[in-house]
């Protein structure tokens, strides 16, 4: 049954199913305007989990459900992730040495801290988080202002007019522009303190997504923070690499590597099915990421889940959460 007016979905038992039957005769779900809508509905005992494709429970939210003593939490690394796109287009960000210093500039602890509130962890330079299959342990990213002044300089990027911003390989002054959508935007308001740590000034250009898939698909910026899915780190030849095959469209891909290696890997990949194979490769793309850092990986989080401690039986999903076959068969009503 479907109520449009009251935002709700109801499921009922299947007398002809074939599999596990559920404890319960109904399973509702509901939909909220907003998170704290829904928060309010947890707390007040009119909902029992929560969902969100994917995406985390609020972490802000946590706390105020562990106060009633009736949720726990289902933890796991998520498989999507948050980060930085360079537009390999576009001169310096072209550059290797350039996309280095940048990732040398960036304090990764302290954006865990600040966005997951300590439930996520300082990414690898090999992109892919470590709750995909064929995960490669690759180099942690680290936060060093200094390394990155020095890279710059070695690279040939100076401020020869002592203004304070270095200048290009064109002789001009490097100002960035970071586009950014208002969901990111504390993300943005942080990397542009750290860009000019390093002597490149940078400005936040915010837009909202019609306007930012507008400009990116046009290649009209120079870096923009974005996010990969759970399913769009799966798409393609896996591993991410449908957010940059230059073969690629679509709405929340950059599309903007065209080196043939790249290029040869996914295709690789696409045309086998042999797991040895399939490793082999996957541990290649990985290290293909930590050498030439097409993206910058911010941090790793983790989705967090609550769930009705009344009840047992939760199955958190890494693609649709707890809205899954296993939890709506499995669940049981524990007794008082």
């Amino acid at each position: 049954m479907i109520d449009l007016n009251a935002g709700k979905l109801v499921f009922e038992k299947n007398p002809y199913w074939k599999g596990k039957m559920p404890e319960f005769e109904t399973v509702e779900i509901h939909f909220y305007s907003n998170v704290d809508v829904a928060t309010l509905a947890l707390k007040n005992g009119e909902a029992d989990t929560y969902y969100k494709y994917a995406g985390s429970y609020p972490y802000s939210g946590i706390e105020q459900l562990e106060k009633t003593g009736n949720f726990d939490f289902l933890e796991k690394t998520s498989v999507g992730l948050v980060f930085l796109a360079p537009n390999l287009k576009k001169a310096p960000f072209s550059d290797p040495e350039f996309r280095e210093a940048l990732a040398d500039a960036i304090n990764y602890e302290e954006l865990v801290r600040l966005e997951t509130l300590g439930y996520g962890e300082v990414p690898n330079r090999g992109f892919v988080p470590p709750a995909m299959e064929n995960f490669k342990e690759t180099e942690k990213l680290e936060y060093s202002p200094e390394k990155a002044r020095e890279a710059l300089k070695k690279a040939g990027y100076s401020d020869s007019n002592g203004n304070g911003i270095l200048e290009g390989k064109d002789g001009k002054d490097i100002k960035l522009e970071i586009l950014i959508r208002p969901d990111y935007a504390r993300t943005g308001e942080l990397l542009d303190e750290y860009f000019e740590q390093i002597g490149l000034s940078a400005d936040l250009k915010t837009v909202d997504s019609d306007t930012w898939i507008t400009l990116k698909d046009s290649y009209n910026y120079d870096l923009t923070v974005t996010r990969s899915t759970p399913w769009g780190m799966l798409m393609h030849s896996s591993w991410g690499s449908g957010y940059f095959d230059s073969r690629r469209t679509g709405q929340g891909v950059m599309h903007n590597l065209e080196d043939p290696a790249f290029l040869q890997l996914c295709d690789n990949i696409l045309a086998t099915t042999d797991s040895a194979e399939l490793q082999k490769y996957a541990y290649e793309l990985q290290d293909y990421y930590a050498d030439n850092l097409p993206a910058i990986p911010l941090y790793w989080s983790k989705s967090v889940t609550p769930f009705n401690r009344h009840f047992e039986g939760w199955y958190a999903d890494p693609l649709y959460g707890t809205y899954n076959l296993d939890t709506f068969t499995n669940v049981t009503k524990l007794e008082a």
